[in-house]
Parts: C-alpha cells; sequence; structure tokens
C-alpha cells in the first residue's frame, strides 16, 4: 500500500491499525449526519421561518467549516488548478458582461406567455434517452458508442413520483468498465436537459479505468463534460420542439447563463467566508451572501444552496465549467463540427484519476482561459447576438 501513499501521509496510513481508522470514519460519519440533519430540519423542516432561517443557515455553514483546512478554500480538495484571486477577477467581468444579460434574458423567458407550460408536460419529452440515442451518431461515432451501450445494456434507472428520490446522478463502476444513471423523470422541460447532461457524465466515466479507491474528481472538467453535452444538443432543438425550439434553446442558455453567475457569487461568497471564517458572525455571513444577491440577481437563498454544508468549497465548478461549455457552444455556432470536435477533446478526457486538472487541459484541447477579460466578453457578446437571432426567427 505505501506506493499508493503521498509522502505527506504515508506514515499515518503504515503506523494507524484498520480499526482505527473505521472508528474514525464512523465518528466523522455520525458528526456530519447529525450536521446536516439539523441544516434540513433548519432549511426545509414544517418549522422554517424565513425570518430566522437565513441565519440559522448562517450559523451552521460557520460550523461546517470551522472545523476544515480552508486556506486555499478546498480548491487543493476538489483537484483545481485555478486560485481564488482568479476567481476574484473573474467575477468583476462577469458582473460587468454577463449580468446585465442574465437580467434581461430572465425577464425576457419569464415574460413569455410559454413560461407557464414550462413546469407542465408540453415540452417534456416522454423517451429522453431515446431520443438523445437518435442524435448521438451526429455529434461522434464515440457518443453513439455511449449511447448504444447505455440504452443496450438498460444501464439507466428511470424513477418518477413523489416516493422517489428526484434528482439524477450516475455512479462509474471502473472494474466492469461501466457506469449506471439514475434520472428522475419530472415530466416537464427539464426532462430532457437532465438527461443529456447525465448522459454527458456517463460517457465520460465509463471509459475511466480509475479504480474508485484511487478516484480524485476534477469536478470542473466533470462538469464540462455533461453541461458542454447540454450546448450541443440544442443542435436538435428544433426537430424535437418545432416552432417553439427557439423558446427552449433561450431558457436552455437562461439555465448556462445562471449557472455562470450564481456560481460565481457563491464561490465569491464563500471566499470571503473562508478566508475570515474565525471572526464573522452568523448575521454577518448572511450580509455577505445578500451582498452577492444583490450584485447579480440570482435566485437562490442562504439555505437553499445545499452544497455548502454538504460539499463546501464545490459551487464555484458549477460556474467555471459554465463558461467552458459556453465557448463550445459559441464554436458550434460556427461550425457544428468543430464545436462536437472541441466537446470530444474534453469527453475523452479521465475526470476522476486526478492527473488532469482544468486550466492545463483547456488549453490543450484549444479552449480560452475562461477567467480572462477577453474570454467572458466574448462569450457574452456571441450570447447577446444569438439571443437577438432567435428572438428574430
Amino acid at each position: 500500500f505505501e506506493p499508493l501513499a503521498d509522502a505527506e501521509n504515508a506514515d499515518y496510513y503504515l503506523a494507524t491499525g484498520l480499526s482505527r481508522v473505521c472508528s474514525a470514519a464512523r465518528s466523522e460519519a455520525t458528526d456530519n449526519s447529525a450536521r446536516l440533519d439539523e441544516y434540513y430540519q433548519t432549511a426545509y423542516g414544517e418549522d422554517a421561518d424565513s425570518e430566522t432561517t437565513d441565519e440559522a443557515c448562517a450559523a451552521l455553514y460557520l460550523d461546517t467549516i470551522g472545523s476544515m483546512n480552508t486556506d486555499d478554500l478546498r480548491y487543493g480538495y476538489y483537484v483545481r488548478d485555478y486560485t481564488p484571486e482568479d476567481v476574484s477577477a473573474a467575477y468583476r467581468e462577469i458582473c460587468k458582461d454577463i449580468v446585465p444579460l442574465y437580467q434581461t434574458l430572465r425577464d425576457s423567458i419569464e415574460s413569455d406567455s410559454r413560461y407557464s407550460s414550462l413546469s407542465g408536460k408540453k415540452y417534456a419529452v416522454k423517451e429522453p434517452f431515446s431520443e438523445i440515442r437518435r442524435y448521438a451518431a451526429q455529434i461522434s461515432p464515440r457518443l453513439a458508442e455511449s449511447a448504444e451501450k447505455l440504452t443496450g445494456e438498460s444501464l439507466c434507472t428511470v424513477a418518477s413520483g413523489d416516493s422517489c428520490y428526484d434528482g439524477s446522478y450516475t455512479v462509474s463502476f471502473p472494474k466492469e468498465q461501466t457506469a449506471r444513471i439514475y434520472f428522475y423523470q419530472g415530466n416537464d422541460c427539464f426532462d430532457f436537459t437532465g438527461a443529456v447532461h447525465e448522459f454527458g457524465h456517463f460517457h465520460a466515466d465509463w471509459h475511466d479505468r480509475t479504480p474508485t479507491l484511487l478516484q480524485r474528481t476534477c469536478i470542473d472538467l466533470a462538469e464540462i463534460q455533461s453541461q458542454g453535452l447540454e450546448m450541443l444538443y440544442t443542435h436538435f432543438y428544433g426537430d424535437l420542439y418545432g416552432k417553439d425550439a427557439g423558446y427552449l434553446e433561450q431558457f436552455e442558455l437562461l439555465n448556462m447563463v445562471d449557472s455562470v453567475v450564481t456560481g460565481f457569487a457563491v464561490g465569491e461568497f464563500e471566499r470571503e467566508v473562508m478566508q475570515k471564517k474565525d471572526t464573522l458572525t452568523a448575521e454577518e455571513v448572511v450580509g455577505a451572501f445578500r451582498r452577492r444577491k444583490e450584485e447579480t440577481g440570482f435566485s437562490l437563498e442562504l439555505g437553499q444552496v445545499t452544497h455548502l454544508y454538504e460539499q463546501p468549497g464545490y459551487y464555484i465548478s458549477y460556474g467555471v465549467s459554465a463558461l467552458a461549455a459556453l465557448q463550445i457552444y459559441a464554436e458550434m455556432a460556427e461550425n457544428f463540427k468543430a464545436g462536437a470536435a472541441l466537446y470530444e477533446k474534453i469527453a475523452e478526457t479521465p475526470a476522476l484519476s486526478g492527473e488532469h486538472r482544468l486550466m492545463r487541459t483547456l488549453n490543450a484541447c484549444g479552449f480560452d482561459n475562461p477567467f480572462s477579460a477577453d474570454s467572458i466578453h466574448a462569450v457574452s457578446e456571441h450570447l447577446a447576438e444569438r439571443i437577438r437571432q432567435l428572438n428574430a426567427s
């Protein structure tokens, strides 16, 4: 086992018996479970009061990160090769270039008469994975292979109804070189994009042979593998949604832009709190969150960001990966095959091995630096032009 342990922790593993490791793990799991139970009861329980919930959740967040090493905002834990300073600089550019577009796009989507139908069955795709397979070969032979494996080997559990978990996720099984999807079907417009998102993870993960116990996931790469595929499948919205394709494409763009804005806003909030965690009060934490909300107009409340309590430091990855996914979207607008090729370069990069970091991989695959002012401005300019085209069609 010694060659598999890094030098910093080798002595711990060699000197600590398995029973002690198991005991410590059980104790930590019990503590975390109790803390999460308290969070869910506070944020979502029957007695939750909006007047006091935010401050109580802020106190729980401080408690959650209190014993953690947050010197690098847990960036090392998530296998990142960018810095909090990179995020802060990009956040300022996002507030300048993308937030106004975000607010205009959201107002346009929500004021449309079709908005109320998005949560109903009108735009639900009954067999989303069958539709995914139908178009996969137009993106790449490798994607078509993954679609055939998923559907041909019945590697997806589709659930619906109140008795089922209403989220979706993908799990890899590297020893068998396969993966499985659990997909919750809500019978609304989110079914297709949600299925595409999970299929993006499946497509990348079933090829990855990194043993489970040695996996160190680069979350940023993993999310580009899912969000980038969402962008590519907007190419087929005309077949799926007919005359409403443009509206559904704008709604998908709104979701992606929301990932950018909310991801970076929450990332900036976490940077501030983690750097001052020993001196901030719960009231000050609430104030920091509300400042980011006022700056960007995102819609979440503090207690609704479950990642803060389950996986502190994670949330920025949604924004970073969405910026890269929007580069794929811009590329496919000029040349669909070029956009598909850009996506496949990312999808072929193992995100679970811990060997591939975001910035090096993006550079090797031909992406622009997502944190640069020029790149953020280019994304916002392309989005604005594409939205004008969709409104005019």
